[in-house]
């Protein structure tokens, strides 16, 4: 009877923090990190913690983003609360280092004075530079995206 009840207590707790999803056909903002028409896991176990790491792929809501053909947006947390952060043409630097991660793109041409990201907010951008300065869906569209936005860390596979 034990293990039953732990078996189901499992499943409830794993359906809870993950989901699998697949990415809209039309979502190209995150390639060639996240492809359009694949798959990934939604780990929502982040949100719970609040304990953000630069680098992590999250899946979040925008303000106007929602409707059934954009039910949500993607982007790579850059700077989390406390951070300095400038964008320079071709270039993002936090607290004075320069980002480089596989597949990040920054965005092309554009330019953001420093600025300090204030308690609860993140800044967002998508990996795919060239795509994302023409629709952004990240940070340079919304502003900084409170972290109770963030729906989970997506895990592409």
């Amino acid at each position: 009877m034990a293990s039953w009840v732990g078996a189901v207590v499992f499943c409830a707790w794993a359906g809870f923090s993950f989901s699998m999803n697949r990415v809209p056909d039309e979502f190209t903002a995150m390639q060639p990190t996240v492809e359009p028409a694949s798959f990934y896991i939604l780990d929502r176990r982040v949100c719970r913690t609040g304990e953000w790491t630069r680098g992590a792929i999250v899946r979040f809501r925008p303000p106007g983003v929602g409707s059934a053909s954009v039910p949500f947006a993607a982007a790579r947390i850059v700077a989390v609360a406390g951070d300095k952060v400038t964008i320079h043409a071709g270039g993002v630097v936090v607290n004075g280092q320069p980002l480089h991660w596989d597949g990040f793109a920054p965005p092309l041409n554009e330019e953001m004075p420093e600025l300090r990201v204030p308690a609860g907010r993140l800044l967002l951008l998508a990996d795919n530079g060239a795509v994302a300065s023409e629709k952004a869906v990240d940070t340079r569209a919304f502003g900084m995206i409170p972290d109770y936005r963030v729906e989970g860390v997506l895990i592409p596979f």
